[in-house]
């Protein structure tokens, strides 16, 4: 049987009643009943034999935790947080509390893997503008309906859920699973370009950790794109959050089929192989530049495997920089952004946009494009800066990696690796003496 609780709807009628004259009587206070109904919640979540499976949405996307709980207000946790590897399959023990606010709210009261992508330090959270990856910590019990609590945070009004886990996914998570599950999806067919087919249309699919991105040509030569958040099951199957529509079929996920190894598109009830091949699918120049899907590159040190110059001579500028700025004044230069835009002329620009410990500065190319070739080349250089002066700043730090674009022409491009659950992209050098790329994260 259907079994729902609503505090609001127990505490309206709790004062309906108490404000009328009424010969109606009732055991226990307004107050009695929410204690016993959060002391009801307590033992549930304490009494669940194999813990809880705990989803929440993020800037990112949705985020999974496995959580266990006791009835003395511990909680012990396991993240499918990527940032973060060394974490797969441990455990994390912290406090939590049912208090009675506005509505019984579950709070994780102490530092948790949960407060990890709260943290307003960019570095951990991994988030942006000092406010972690605007999620929440505590949550508003919505109702409690079928054995499932539906949450709502208290501040950033996000959407979660508690449901029972099974044995098998205590098992799962307890070996690293929560992790797993999205590392075989970013790391499918690893080196080649996924497809599915739609009929007779190709449509180019790429698996991030909590979503994916899809494009296809159309039948009058325009290329479609479209992307959606994602929820990965321990048992590997993608479901998105909502449908896509795609060449006139919707798209509900991707069904993992572990005796083939391989996905399947979930299309109008007919499942497709996901395939993949050597070469793009789509060319990203279709997907990245100004007024496109992608119109930034983010790049942050630790996506270059080295900072040799001989090897790649952004790297080593990218390297030289950070320490340029951390010895002259003191600041880390924690992230290099490449934002594309157009004027309100209609002129393509690029802006090279340095993040140092809370401080920002910029410089702007003028660009001219060459689509069929996949590539751009840099024809002037200006900063336009802030009231403040920190891209000169910056930029008289160490001058040599303003001047690195200048009158030089580069390949846009693909690149086959991930940065937690982002798909990546580069910007190669092609006419230099020696190689050079910029490595980021698409947005």
């Amino acid at each position: 049987m259907k079994k729902t609780i609503s505090i609001v709807a127990l505490l309206f009628g709790l004062s309906f009643l108490t404000s009328c004259e009424s010969t109606v009587t009732m055991d226990g206070s307004v107050d009695a009943r929410v204690d016993a109904v959060i002391k009801g919640y307590i033992e549930t979540l304490a009494d669940a034999e194999s813990g809880w499976i705990f989803d929440v949405m993020t800037s990112e996307g949705n985020y999974r935790f496995y959580m266990e709980f006791t009835d003395d207000n511990m909680v012990t946790m396991y993240t499918d947080n990527l940032y973060y590897p060394q974490w797969n399959g441990v455990p994390k023990t912290s406090t939590y509390n049912i208090r009675s606010l506005q509505r019984p709210t579950l709070s994780f009261d102490t530092y948790s893997y949960l407060a990890v992508i709260n943290d307003p330090d960019n570095g951990i959270s991994h988030g942006s503008g000092n406010m972690g990856l605007q999620t929440d910590f505590e949550f508003e019990v919505e109702t409690f309906t079928d054995g499932i609590f539906y949450l709502t945070g208290r501040v950033n009004r996000v959407e979660a859920t508690l449901r029972p886990a099974t044995a098998e996914e205590s098992a799962s998570v307890k070996s690293g699973g929560l992790m797993d599950v999205l590392t075989n999806a970013q790391n499918y067919r690893a080196g080649e370009y996924c497809y599915f087919m739609i009929g007779e249309t190709k449509v180019s699919l790429i698996l991030n950790a909590r979503s994916i991105d899809i494009s296809y040509v159309d039948s009058e030569e325009n290329v479609i794109q479209a992307s959606g958040y994602t929820r990965t099951d321990l048992e590997g199957n993608i479901s998105l959050l909502e449908p896509i529509e795609v060449a006139g079929e919707m798209l509900t996920g991707f069904t993992w089929d572990s005796s083939a190894s391989a996905f399947e598109a979930d299309v109008a009830g007919a499942p497709q192989i996901v395939d993949a091949q050597a070469d793009p699918v789509i060319p990203l120049h279709y997907m990245l530049g100004p007024n496109k899907t992608y119109t930034v590159l983010a790049s942050m040190l630790d996506m270059y495997p080295t900072y040799s110059a001989s090897e790649n001579e952004f790297a080593y500028l990218f390297s030289q920089a950070y320490m340029k700025i951390a010895q002259g004044y003191g600041l880390e230069l924690q992230e290099l952004d490449l934002e594309f835009y157009m004027t309100e002329g209609g002129a393509p620009r690029m802006m090279m946009v340095y993040y140092c410990s809370g401080y920002q500065g910029w410089v702007t190319y003028s660009l001219t494009f060459n689509e069929t070739e996949d590539q751009f080349t840099v024809t002037g250089m200006s900063f336009d800066d802030d009231a403040y002066g920190n891209g000169a700043l910056f930029a008289n730090a160490y001058t040599a990696l303003p001047l690195f674009w200048m009158n030089k022409t580069f390949k846009i491009d693909w690149l086959k690796m991930v940065y937690g659950s982002y798909s990546m992209g580069q910007v190669v050098l092609v006419d230099g003496q020696t190689p050079a790329a910029f490595h980021g994260a698409l947005f």
